[in-house]
């Protein structure tokens, strides 16, 4: 009797388990898909960041006693540095030194990973030369 219909009253019938693991798998795709698009996104403003420091240092490297042109770039590179280097800012100090010198850059490397291209760069007297 207790699925018997009182006063026109409309049997309610339950989501089959395929339809309700269907969905559950709709929404587990939709925030695997949003999570792989937010790291994909993430990890290219990241690398975008590290390449505009990059430029920038490459800017302070040149010596501004003998490359003249680049005096007025050397303020553009430390700006450039302090909007990209995730909220790192140089000091006053260090950027009226900036200013004036060359930026001074060891190679630094670790077994075949190295900072900087290596090529315009002194020797490091603790590695063998090339």
């Amino acid at each position: 009797m207790h699925n018997a219909l009182f006063f026109g009253e409309k049997s309610m019938q339950l989501p089959s388990l395929n339809s309700v693991m269907q969905i559950l798998i709709s929404i587990a795709s939709l925030f695997v898909t949003s999570a792989s698009l937010i790291f994909s996104y993430t990890i290219w403003f990241e690398k975008r960041n590290a390449d505009l420091v990059q430029i920038g240092v490459n800017v302070l490297r040149v010596d501004p006693d003998k490359e003249k042109q680049i005096s007025e770039a050397r303020e553009w590179a430390l700006n450039l540095i302090d909007a990209n280097a995730g909220g790192v800012k140089f000091s006053p100090e260090a950027r009226a030194q900036l200013l004036r010198k060359r930026l001074e850059v060891t190679d630094v490397r670790w077994g075949n990973f190295g900072w900087g291209s290596g090529d315009a760069l002194p020797n490091n007297p603790a590695q063998p030369s090339k």
